[in-house]
């Protein structure tokens, strides 16, 4: 069997770590550009790699003051009342422009690179990372250091994030399994993947009840890999860990800026084809809302408040103005964010506690994440059916004006055993059945007769906080959670993909959800030796 490594460079080196430094009133442009000339900044070579590739003036970038003039004017306005909320959708109060960059301290690379601070230049970094393997064999070896394809900048760009992503929300904690709101006990392992700056990759954020070994808390990594105890009576905590899959350490200290942060890591990460053989088993499920940056730079997700404000957003038609980068909504579509976070004791349904909304003559197209490496994979979409749920077509491709569509309309209303019809509820009658917790054989038994007609239970990993049972249990006459199986599609790591969803009804009430998304490889799905497990 091919083993499948991951290089991860000096984790853990000492350095001093300072306080959380916030200052308003500096950008991320701001503190690097000082930094330029202040060995005592900790990221001087940083700074250094940041103004090589061209991005220095884009960090400088705070906030689209033409929409806060579109809006302030009345040229866009807020989305109506929603049609089971009955509040409208507030427009966003800003669109604010922010970054994440995750630095390896100057002292990190006096030691690795064997010179003093001052003498360190950008050509030796440059050749460090050649050297070790950092990137793409495709990637350019030459001194074009702003161009996406040169090998530097595609290994400075993975390091930065198009969204400000405070700490609380590098991953989110609010339903998983067992997690309690209240006194914030964490119980499973919990993660987010993100896409980079540059030249598309992605990112993995993940964090463990407790790390494996040394059973620390509270560490966030990026890209770790771990052995899960993900069986059907596991509880998703980490069972071991391969030296070359431990990811690289978030430390605390971060410097929180007016339109960026910057935490310090353990070491440096590679986007090298080896390294992203580490994602060959990695099912990558996705709130459709980390698909949208502005959404996690402007305070919209996940946001604790339980205001009207917070609670409920909308955003306006492109045609209007373009709100979301990611996401194409075009002329009759009325999106709206909503998020089921109104107590601690209580939730919707949602993954991660929120969820995109469409009513209308919706028509909105979404880009995708990259996938981390060349293979077959599975899509498929979280859904909790009910009756105000409606039936949408749906298209894929890399032509987002010329997408196919994927088989039939996909009826939102019909769940693993009910089917929420206008005219009444009937049953779906395709062979649900309830877990039986002493019966693994006859559970497997089930999940295969439902993913051969298209649907899935949902994931055994949270939970509706209030409840005593997971997501995968819940079934009523009035809701189902599930997953429908969208298709399987070959896709390159090189190519931009979207998805897109139109109403396929006349009745305007009826609602697209959008919960999350998973990207499945083949090699999870359809694996010889070990099933998907439940998680």
């Amino acid at each position: 069997m091919k083993s499948y490594k991951y290089i991860v460079l000096a984790l853990l080196l000492p350095f001093a770590i300072v306080s959380n430094a916030q200052d308003e009133d500096k950008t991320l442009k701001d503190v690097l550009t000082e930094a330029l000339n202040d060995n005592s900044s900790g990221c001087s070579v940083t700074a250094k790699l940041v103004q090589a590739v061209g991005l220095m003036e884009q960090l400088g970038n705070t906030e689209d003051m033409e929409y806060l003039q579109a809006k302030e004017s009345g040229r866009i306005q807020d989305l109506p009342n929603h049609p089971s909320e009955y509040k409208p959708g507030y427009l966003p109060e800003h669109r604010y422009i922010g970054y994440t960059l995750f630095y390896v301290p100057d002292t990190w690379w006096v030691e690795k690179l064997g010179k003093q601070l001052n003498d360190i230049t950008v050509d030796d970094v440059a050749q460090y990372v050649l050297s070790n393997n950092l990137v793409s064999s495709s990637a350019a070896n030459n001194q074009d250091y702003t161009s996406l394809d040169n090998a530097l900048n595609q290994f400075v760009t993975y390091h930065i994030l198009p969204a400000k992503i405070e700490r609380d929300k590098l991953v989110i904690h609010f339903n998983e399994l067992w997690y309690n709101v209240t006194d914030k006990v964490k119980t499973a392992s919990v993660f987010d993947y993100y896409t980079t700056m540059g030249k598309r990759r992605l990112l993995k954020t993940y964090e463990a009840s407790q790390t494996y070994g040394d059973r620390r808390q509270n560490v966030i990594w990026l890209n770790r890999f771990p052995v899960l105890d993900n069986g059907p009576h596991g509880n998703y905590t980490e069972l071991a860990c391969d030296a070359d899959k431990q990811g690289v350490e978030i430390y605390e200290g971060e410097k929180v800026f007016t339109n960026g942060i910057m935490y310090p890591v353990s070491g440096v990460l590679s986007c090298s084809e080896e390294a992203m053989d580490n994602w060959v088993f990695e099912r990558l499920r996705m709130d459709f809302t980390t698909l949208l940056p502005e959404l996690m730079t402007n305070d919209i997700r996940c946001n604790p408040n339980d205001d009207d404000q917070s609670l409920r957003k909308g955003f306006p038609v492109d045609a209007e103005y373009k709100y979301l980068d990611n996401c194409i909504i075009k002329p009759g579509t009325r999106l709206y964010y909503l998020t089921g976070r109104m107590r601690k004791t209580y939730s919707w349904h949602n993954y991660q506690g929120d969820e995109l909304n469409a009513v209308g003559q919706y028509d909105v197209t979404f880009t995708l994440p990259p996938v981390p490496r060349d293979g077959t994979y599975e899509l498929r979409i979280g859904v909790s059916s009910a009756q105000n749920r409606g039936i949408c077509k749906v298209y894929f491709g890399t032509d987002p004006e010329n997408l196919r569509p994927i088989g039939l309309p996909l009826d939102m209303r019909r769940g693993l055993m009910y089917w929420n019809l206008g005219s009444g509820i009937v049953e779906s009658n395709i062979g649900y059945e309830a877990d039986d917790p002493n019966d693994d054989l006859a559970n497997r038994h089930t999940d295969m007769l439902l993913k051969s007609q298209g649907y899935m239970k949902a994931p055994n990993s949270y939970y509706k906080v209030g409840n005593s049972i997971t997501m995968r249990s819940e079934v009523s006459t009035y809701y189902s959670i599930g997953r429908r199986v969208l298709g399987e599609y070959d896709l390159q790591s090189d190519k931009k993909y979207y998805i897109r969803f139109a109403n396929a009804l006349d009745d305007e009430s009826s609602q697209l959800y959008l919960d999350y998304i998973e990207i499945c490889p083949k090699d999870v799905y359809l694996n010889p030796t070990a099933e998907e497990d439940i998680w």
